[in-house]
C-alpha cells in the first residue's frame, strides 16, 4: 500500500513539474519563414533592410528549436538590433543582445530570453555585418 502511494505521489510531482515547465517556456515560430528584415539604429547608423534568401534560411537554422524561459531580465540590453521573421502563421521578432553575448530576447517582453551559443552568435554577427550591423551596440 505504501509503495503504491509513493509511486502515485511521484507521478503527481512529475506531472506538476512538466506543467510548470510547459507554462514557463515559449518557442519562436520560425517554420516556413519567407522573409527576414533587419532593423538597427545605433549611434546615428540606421539599417532597415530585408536579408537575402540564403541569410534568411541560415538565421532560421541558428534560432529554430530554441526554448524561451521566463527568466530574470539579463543585463545585456536589447532593442538596438531587431530581426523580424515573417511566415504565413505570423510575425516573430527576435532581439540579439547588444553587448555581443549569445542571449536573444523574444518579442517586446523581457521575460523570454534564451542563449543561442557562442558559435551561433559569432555566425549571426557575421551575417548581420554584411548589412552594416555591428556589435557591441550598447
Amino acid at each position: 500500500m505504501k509503495k503504491k502511494a509513493v509511486i502515485t505521489i511521484g507521478l503527481i510531482i512529475t506531472a506538476a513539474i512538466i506543467i510548470i515547465i510547459a507554462t514557463m517556456s515559449k518557442s519562436a515560430n520560425l517554420n516556413k519563414v519567407y522573409k527576414v528584415e533587419m532593423n538597427y539604429d545605433y549611434c546615428g547608423k540606421s539599417v532597415h533592410t530585408q536579408l537575402s534568401e540564403e541569410d534568411t534560411e541560415r538565421l532560421c537554422e541558428l534560432c529554430r528549436g530554441k526554448c524561451f524561459f521566463d527568466t530574470a531580465i539579463p543585463s545585456c540590453g536589447f532593442g538596438t538590433a531587431e530581426l523580424v521573421f515573417y511566415s504565413k502563421s505570423g510575425t516573430t521578432k527576435l532581439y540579439p543582445a547588444c553587448d555581443g553575448c549569445d542571449t536573444m530576447r523574444l518579442g517586446s517582453s523581457d521575460n523570454y530570453t534564451y542563449s543561442i551559443g557562442e558559435e551561433n552568435r559569432a555566425e549571426l554577427e557575421e551575417i548581420l555585418a554584411k548589412y552594416g550591423v555591428t556589435f557591441p551596440c550598447v
